[in-house]
C-alpha cells in the first residue's frame, strides 16, 4: 500500500488517518517537486491529475473521499447496511464541510478570518450536531459500537481544532471530549499522531504545493 500526497496536512491526512486507525500499514511518497508530478501524470497514474493517489489491491485510486471509503470498507468501519451507510456518510459528510475552516487555514485564510469565521459561524453549526449524535448513540461512536468513517472524519475535525484553538471550545460539549479522548487511546491513532501526522499548514507547505502543481501563489 502506497500513499502519494504532499508533505502536508490537506486531502491526504484523511487517508492517513483512516489507514492507521483500519491498521494497514503503508508507506508514503511525499511530493515536493514538479517532476514527481510530472512523472505520475506521465505514467497515467491520477485520473483527475490530482492528489491524493492510493495504491492498494491492485488499484490506484484517487480523490481523498473515495480512499477514504474504500479502506473503511476493506476493514469493517463501513455498513453494509443501506440505512447505516447513510447515517454514517451524512455525518462523514458533514465532518468534511467543517474540516474546510481548517484545510483553508494558512493557506486562504488569516489567523483573524480563521478565528472570527469558527466562533460565529462553524463551531456554533457543527459541534452542537456531533455532540448530539454521539450522545444519542450512546456508545461513545457517532453510529454503531465501533469506530467507523464517520467517526475518523469527527477525530479529523477535533484534532485540528486543538491545533489552532486548544480545548476551550469543547468545554460546553463533554461526550466530544470523552470522544476525543477514546480515540486518541486506540493503538492505530497512537501511531498516526506519533509517526503519520503533518505539520500544521504553514509557508513551507504552500510554497511546496505552488512547486509541485506548477502554480504561482495567486492561483492558491
Amino acid at each position: 500500500v502506497k500513499l502519494h500526497y504532499f508533505n502536508g496536512r490537506g486531502l491526504g491526512e484523511r487517508v492517513r488517518l483512516m489507514l492507521c486507525l483500519a491498521g494497514v500499514k503503508f508507506e508514503e511518497v511525499l511530493l515536493t517537486e514538479r517532476s514527481q508530478m510530472e512523472k505520475l501524470i506521465k505514467d497515467g497514474d491520477l485520473l483527475f491529475g490530482q492528489l491524493p493517489l492510493l495504491e492498494i489491491d491492485g488499484m490506484k485510486l484517487v480523490q481523498a473521499n473515495v480512499c477514504a471509503r474504500y479502506v473503511a470498507s476493506r476493514s469493517n468501519m463501513y455498513s453494509t447496511d443501506p440505512k447505516v451507510q447513510a447515517r454514517i456518510d451524512m455525518l462523514y459528510d458533514g465532518t468534511r464541510d467543517f474540516l474546510m475552516l481548517f484545510l483553508l487555514a494558512g493557506i486562504k485564510l488569516s489567523e483573524e478570518d480563521l478565528k472570527k469565521k469558527a466562533t460565529e459561524k462553524d463551531f456554533p453549526r457543527y459541534l452542537p450536531v456531533f455532540e448530539k449524535a454521539l450522545k444519542e448513540n450512546g456508545t461513545g461512536y457517532l453510529v454503531g459500537n465501533r469506530p467507523t468513517l464517520a467517526d475518523a472524519g469527527l477525530l479529523e475535525d477535533l484534532l485540528a481544532l486543538g491545533d489552532y484553538f486548544g480545548q476551550e471550545p469543547l468545554k460546553d460539549y463533554p461526550n466530544l471530549t470523552v470522544f476525543l479522548k477514546k480515540m486518541k487511546s486506540l493503538d492505530g491513532i497512537k501511531l498516526y499522531l506519533e509517526k503519520y501526522r503533518k505539520r500544521m499548514n504553514d509557508a513551507r507547505y504552500k510554497e511546496e504545493i505552488v512547486r509541485v502543481l506548477g502554480l504561482t501563489d495567486s492561483d492558491l
